[in-house]
């Protein structure tokens, strides 16, 4: 039924879950697909009266955080906001509220709650690798001096008892090139080499390795390392996007085929279009940003048509 919803066939995915509903009435994962399926469609009185029935039916802290992500889906908040709380209070052990909590919270840029709601759901499963994860990367991003070091400490504790955890090794490493020391790049450098040598097709390796590189002017290094990890992740964005720029620094003639690609790959992509264009100015072209840009700006919503414009001006004038 996912499938279909995923490929827009509404009708289908309906069928199938009212068949499914019919064989368990009590589903719970039936009544969540059901209520995504609505929202979907746009029917969005049809998804809320769908979790005022779960509640009315099985009153529980679950239910309410359906409710809750369904109000913040359909873009009220404040609705939201007290179905959460109500899940949290109502059974304040539940790890699972105290968890969507923090997760909304930080999904509206308010990270103080965040971490907040983070730390007690960590206070009740102190063990949960993937609390500790959530925990880490709030505390890590925070401003406070004082929250990402307790953040580190909550890493290193986290990696002593999963040290082959390549997300945690990831946090390690990121933490280690934020501090921007020489030893402590060094010691990145060699936590990210390892990821690459055990789990070759995780991408963020590879690419903390060539955005290091291109920081430091290696731009072959850094084609080399994007080469290296599209072996194992063909056609991934972020990795083809490192070697593009690495190769326009380095010649912008040399970047044209693999923007060309990412283009043909993500047309609805602004930044791509943007750099394309940009490379194809340095190159001396002039008719080829002109008619990208005005493409471009028949797909663009209001925020990048702005920044659509001001390139197109400047294709322009050149």
């Amino acid at each position: 039924a996912r499938i279909k919803m995923w490929q827009n066939k509404f009708a289908e995915a309906g069928e199938l879950l009212d068949k499914l509903k019919i064989q368990d009435p009590n589903s719970l994962q039936v009544a969540v697909a059901q209520v995504e399926l609505n929202v979907r469609q746009g029917k969005s009185a049809e998804a809320i009266a769908l979790c005022d029935e779960l509640i009315n039916n099985l009153n529980n802290a679950s239910v309410y955080i359906l409710r809750a992500r369904t109000f913040a889906s359909l873009g009220d908040p404040n609705k939201a906001i007290e179905d959460f709380e109500h899940a949290a209070t109502s059974e304040p052990n539940s790890v699972e509220a105290w968890v969507a909590k923090s997760d909304f919270y930080r999904s509206i840029g308010q990270p103080d709650k965040a971490i907040a709601d983070i730390q007690q759901a960590l206070s009740i499963a102190p063990g949960n690798v993937q609390i500790r994860k959530r925990a880490i990367s709030l505390l890590l991003a925070s401003s406070s001096p004082e929250r990402v070091l307790q953040g580190k400490t909550i890493l290193d504790e986290a990696l002593t008892a999963n040290p082959e955890d390549a997300e945690l090794r990831l946090y390690k490493a990121r933490s280690l090139l934020a501090e921007g020391t020489a030893p402590a790049i060094g010691n990145a450098v060699q936590i990210l080499q390892k990821i690459t040598e055990d789990q070759p097709k995780i991408s963020e390796a590879w690419l903390l390795l060539g955005e290091l590189s291109l920081r430091q002017g290696q731009l072959g290094k850094a084609v080399d390392i994007a080469l290296r990890g599209l072996v194992h992740t063909p056609n991934d964005r972020r990795l083809l996007l490192l070697k593009g720029r690495a190769e326009a620094e380095r010649s912008p003639l040399l970047a044209i085929p693999t923007l060309k690609l990412l283009r043909e790959l993500h047309p609805d992509d602004v930044d791509i279009a943007l750099l394309l264009a940009r490379t194809y100015i340095e190159i001396g072209e002039t008719e080829k940003p002109v008619t990208l840009l005005r493409k471009q700006l028949d797909m663009c919503d209001a925020s990048a048509r702005r920044r659509c414009n001001i390139a197109l001006a400047v294709a322009l004038y050149k």
